[in-house]
């Protein structure tokens, strides 16, 4: 319900961009997310169906997958089995340790390689610096998760009295798991909220299918809960038309910006470092291959210092040889500028550049 805080605060609700603790926004959004959560779920499901050491090859196999599709699965599946495994201890019940050993082997040693690779590579160590994820609010997430957690956490008389069965205890670990992660201070802490959704909701629904209320009363429940869900998706999918049908320029190019990319693509090779506008910046990877000096927030290496720069850049602001300098450090092959960008003073400075191309407003110059 985290529409709500659209009516009161300008602060956006955690139900409209943390893709990944919601199935349905995690769907919307990418592919390695839905297929990220299906293998911690996959990896949650065999370790308490423990049989045999079939079901050890799965989750090792499982395991090696995530770790490379979305590494905080490993952390968070080895988090929630453990919880559930000191719990059972605490209830004197003995259960296997092999899941454990089977996501370390399956998961965890790839994932130890990916952290000391980011730890001691230079170029990574910085972009892990500004890869910042924190946990919203606790106010923002409680009502990201309502209706469902309400009747969720209303279950937990059931958990304490050990009323459970395997795969609801293990639900109910889930959550709280989740939540106590969230309070690491860590960069990447709202990554431990992937697919919360999930088990709040499956325990949302065994409570109210286990009332001691009449079918009607019970529908009515849960056919409220249910409306109450559905709004923010609602919401995110007329926001998602309307932007489509204004062209929004975060979801368009412009005929002749594709062009002048196509251009690009074809005249010139990948090592070539291209700086543009911000706004253009995300895009020319993919549509050309070619690096560029600043693009997404978290990928560009020191991405607010050279956010900074490109706006001092388009405005002039920076002096002709502070500009050669600026240049030469980023290995500047290309600079894109459209008409309407002031770019007059590029005029003092033709010994620096060659215009290549011109065509519907959008120039490119290359730097010689």
């Amino acid at each position: 319900m985290g529409w709500l805080i659209l009516a009161f605060s300008h602060e956006l609700p955690i139900d409209f961009y943390v893709a990944e603790a919601y199935p349905f926004l995690s769907s919307y959004s990418n592919p390695h997310f839905p297929l990220g959560i299906t293998l911690t779920v996959w990896i949650l499901i065999k370790s308490v169906e423990y049989r045999n050491l079939k079901d050890a090859f799965l989750i090792f196999i499982f395991g090696f997958l995530l770790s490379i599709i979305l590494p905080f699965g490993i952390v968070l599946a080895l988090c929630i089995y453990g919880g559930y495994f000191v719990w059972n201890l605490v209830q004197k019940v003995r259960i296997s340790t092999q899941p454990i050993w089977s996501v370390l082997l399956g998961g965890g040693v790839f994932l130890i390689y990916q952290y000391w690779v980011i730890k001691n590579d230079p170029l990574l160590s910085l972009w892990d610096s500004q890869n910042i994820t924190q946990s919203p609010s606790l106010l923002i997430l409680v009502l990201g998760l309502l209706p469902v957690l309400l009747p969720a956490c209303l279950s937990g008389r059931k958990f304490l009295k050990s009323e459970f069965n395997k795969f609801q205890t293990i639900l109910f670990i889930w959550i709280i798991t989740s939540l106590l992660l969230t309070c690491i201070p860590f960069n990447l802490q709202r990554r431990f909220l992937t697919a919360i959704y999930i088990p709040v909701v499956i325990n949302a629904v065994v409570y109210i299918a286990g009332l001691k209320k009449n079918i009607r009363v019970k529908n009515l429940i849960f056919f409220g809960l249910l409306f109450l869900s559905l709004i923010s998706n609602a919401i995110i999918l007329m926001m998602q038309l309307n932007a489509a049908e204004n062209k929004d320029p975060r979801l368009y190019l412009k005929l002749s910006e594709a062009n002048a990319m196509l251009w690009l693509e074809k005249n010139s090779s990948s090592e070539e470092v291209v700086l543009a506008p911000e706004s253009i910046g995300l895009f020319i990877p993919g549509w050309t291959g070619q690096r560029v000096v600043y693009g997404h927030p978290f990928e560009s290496v020191n991405g607010a210092l050279q956010q900074k720069n490109i706006s001092d850049f388009y405005s002039g602001k920076i002096n002709a040889q502070n500009l050669r300098d600026y240049l030469n450090k980023n290995q500047v092959f290309y600079i894109w500028f459209e008409k309407e960008d002031s770019h007059l003073w590029l005029e003092n400075l033709k010994e620096l550049f060659t215009q290549v191309y011109e065509r519907d407003g959008i120039i490119l110059y290359k730097v010689e």
